[in-house]
């Protein structure tokens, strides 16, 4: 019964990461995303801490969107700077 996971737990809960959309220009949407991957490379190499954004993800059918998830709003915020 050890190897059971109870369908409850799979659910999100409170303390889960929210999903942000960002609009982004049309076309532009991987590009920012492969941005963000870059800056967060960057920021671990040079020692300067982390972004506080857990991921970023592109959906085809989805123009001028990309969605982030992250803690708070003021972390993607911040993430997007520059």
């Amino acid at each position: 019964m050890a190897d059971v996971v109870d369908q409850q737990a799979l659910h999100p809960t409170v303390r889960d990461p929210k999903l942000w959309m960002v609009t982004v220009k049309q076309g532009k949407e991987r590009e920012m995303v492969v941005c963000l991957m870059q800056k967060a490379v960057n920021l671990h190499k040079t020692g300067k801490g982390s972004m506080a954004i857990k991921s970023a993800v592109v959906q085809d059918h989805l123009k001028s969107y990309v969605y982030v998830e992250a803690e708070r709003e003021d972390h993607v915020k911040k993430a997007l700077a520059g």
